[in-house]
């Protein structure tokens, strides 16, 4: 494999003052104002319980992936099961927990879920890098790219995994900037070409099940996804933060700021440059 991501040549003596994500990216192009907010003020919400289910279903699925690392063996379902319990009871009182929610039937869910990946998706699996932090430099820029590949496996598939309550489309999945990211940052660390990308999604419904969805990126994939980048970073920079009021998800069920902000009505940002 000769094809080269030839953008992202550090220069000599660069340093990176400042970082960006594949999240800042993804949350500025869905509202610049929840941007601004959460991580330009540093607003925090406290997480929803999907939030929280999501976070501890995935620690687990973590925790026995870096143990086959060493044994080569999936850890036992009990031993999962526990490391997913004390996740889940640690991070519990953190949560804001909608009127109706019981935690013990949320935490009921979340062990289902993982049975099902367990012992299903787990043993087709057999990673060689888990958790893998890259970090992208740029020429002339202070600002360096971070992210975090959930699982490579040996065949050099990247694997990535997410709990939902909805099935997503093929299409939307073809479209999504963190697979390009992942891409992005093996061909740049590792100077590997991945075999292809799967984002592996635990529905979350009365009888959760696994859909894997399997996509590709080019270098011209990469090339869109670093012009993209530049842009949002430039506005970054620059001051401008508008909010997003004809979005999907602004509102008071899906904007964690929508107090601060109200559909745009209140926020009242100013760009002192």
């Amino acid at each position: 494999m000769t094809e080269q991501t030839t953008k992202t040549v550090p220069a000599p003596g660069s340093q990176a003052t400042e970082s960006f994500s594949v999240s800042k990216l993804k949350c500025y192009l869905r509202c610049p104002a929840v941007y601004y907010y959460r991580y330009v003020l540093g607003l925090h919400a406290p997480p929803t319980s999907n939030m929280m289910l999501g976070s501890a279903v995935h620690a687990a699925i973590e925790h026995n992936y870096r143990k086959k690392l060493e044994s080569g063996k999936d850890l036992p379902l009990t031993d999962v099961k526990e490391f997913f319990t004390a996740n889940f009871n640690y991070s519990k009182g953190q949560v804001l927990w909608e009127p109706g929610e019981v935690p013990g039937k949320v935490m009921d869910e979340g062990v289902r879920m993982l049975e099902l990946y367990h012992t299903e998706s787990a043993p087709k699996i057999m990673p060689t890098l888990v958790e893998q932090v890259f970090q992208v430099r740029f020429e002339n820029c202070r600002i360096v790219f971070k992210g975090v590949i959930d699982l490579v496996t040996d065949g050099s598939l990247i694997v990535d995994h997410k709990t939902s309550g909805r099935t997503p489309t093929a299409e939307s999945i073809d479209k999504d900037l963190q697979a390009t990211a992942y891409s992005l940052g093996l061909r740049y660390m590792r100077k590997t070409i991945e075999t292809g990308i799967a984002f592996d999604y635990i529905i979350r419904c009365k009888q959760p099940k696994i859909v894997r969805f399997e996509t590709s990126r080019t270098q011209a994939d990469i090339d869109n996804f670093l012009k993209l980048l530049g842009q949002v970073m430039t506005s970054v920079q620059a001051g401008i933060f508008y909010p997003n009021s004809t979005g999907q998800f602004c509102s008071a069920k899906m904007c964690q700021f929508w107090d601060e902000c109200v559909g745009g009505r209140k926020f009242n940002y100013a760009p002192t440059r």
